[in-house]
């Protein structure tokens, strides 16, 4: 699943309690926002 509208609604699962939902949630952003935007994730997922 690559579709962009995705990407917010899984945004909020960065911050859930279960590091398993967060890892997953994660791996889901990379793949539909690609390589460049990786980073952005890594640094919400350490705030």
């Amino acid at each position: 699943m690559r579709e962009p509208t995705a990407a917010e609604p899984l945004t909020r699962f960065l911050k859930d309690p279960d590091w398993r939902v967060q890892k997953k949630a994660t791996w889901a952003l990379k793949r539909i926002k690609g390589e460049e935007e990786k980073r952005e994730i890594d640094i919400e997922l350490e705030e």
